[in-house]
């Protein structure tokens, strides 16, 4: 039975950012970002378990979840009580809220992108999606997977073809090809 989970009124957006001290555990070498879930702390959800599992729980992927309300939520940071507590979802049509992820995404890439070996995402809805592809167009950094799901909803998320595109995709860094080969194996 899931234990009932508080969840505050009083979070805004600014409630809770990464600190300017953080730095990502340097034996993370594939930062992986994931849309938030309903479910807290995220690494209990049903869906960031499925890909934690496709990937073998490698101890070298850095899970990043997108909050819809905060933006990047590196994994060692997603149990405290501002993201514990907080109730949104990200709507493709909160143009506003969109360009709030996004630039503090981008902030997060220039700042500790050079940290990792890989950047993936892995994220079907509208809206994660668009923030996403946005981030990285604008970083310069990050492929999104799947790269072309057969819609943009939540549904595709754990469809067993997208979910073999990302460990097909992923798994070579994870055994030893570097980043550019990974890209390369995507455009042929």
């Amino acid at each position: 039975r899931e234990a009932k989970r508080e969840v505050s009124l009083n979070l805004g957006r600014n409630s809770f950012s990464v600190p300017e001290s953080y730095e990502p555990p340097c034996e993370k070498e594939i930062l992986l970002f994931l849309p938030c879930t309903k479910d807290k702390p995220y690494k209990s959800a049903r869906s960031h378990q499925a890909i934690a599992s496709a990937l073998h729980r490698d101890s070298r992927v850095h899970t990043v979840t997108v909050s819809g309300l905060y933006g990047p939520v590196p994994e060692e940071l997603e149990e405290s009580v501002e993201v514990m507590q907080y109730d949104y979802v990200l709507s493709p049509e909160a143009a506003e809220q969109l360009m709030f992820v996004q630039d503090r995404l981008v902030a997060y890439l220039t700042k500790y992108g050079n940290a990792y070996r890989g950047i993936f995402a892995y994220a079907t809805s509208r809206a994660y999606r668009t923030v996403l592809e946005r981030a990285f167009r604008k970083a310069g950094l990050g492929i999104i997977l799947p790269t072309n799901p057969a819609e943009r909803t939540t549904k595709e998320f754990l469809r067993y073809e997208n979910i073999q595109e990302l460990q097909q995709t992923v798994g070579p860094l994870l055994t030893g090809a570097t980043f550019a080969e990974t890209q390369l194996a995507l455009t042929i």
